[in-house]
């Protein structure tokens, strides 16, 4: 079973993006902000981490790249607002609002 954490501070869209993930049989953990993010990677492999891009505490995009550096092995993708330019140049974007049919072939694109 693959874990994900899930970074937003939006409580419905990291509510909505849980349950869905769930019922596809991954373990989902989920953080708010930057420090609670921080947390649940120390304690835990996390094989895909999603970011929002607006998060009370830090930018997305700048915590984003901070967890690849301490956690190269974990693929990383970014929900950003569809003209939002990338970070880095092969990060993985998606448009908000997410939709979970992307979501899901991003993430069938990556591990297959």
């Amino acid at each position: 079973m693959k874990n994900l954490l899930i970074v937003a501070s939006d409580s419905a869209l990291n509510h909505e993006l849980s349950w869905h993930l769930v019922s596809r049989g991954y373990r989902v953990f989920s953080a708010a902000n930057q420090a609670e993010a921080m947390r649940q990677c120390e304690r835990k492999r996390i094989d895909l981490a999603l970011f929002d891009t607006e998060l009370p505490d830090a930018d997305g995009a700048e915590l984003m790249r901070m967890f690849r550096t301490a956690h190269p092995e974990t693929t990383t993708i970014l929900l950003a607002e569809p003209k939002t330019e990338r970070p880095f140049s092969d990060a993985i974007l998606l448009p908000k609002p997410v939709g979970l049919d992307a979501l899901e072939q991003t993430m069938r694109d990556i591990w297959h």
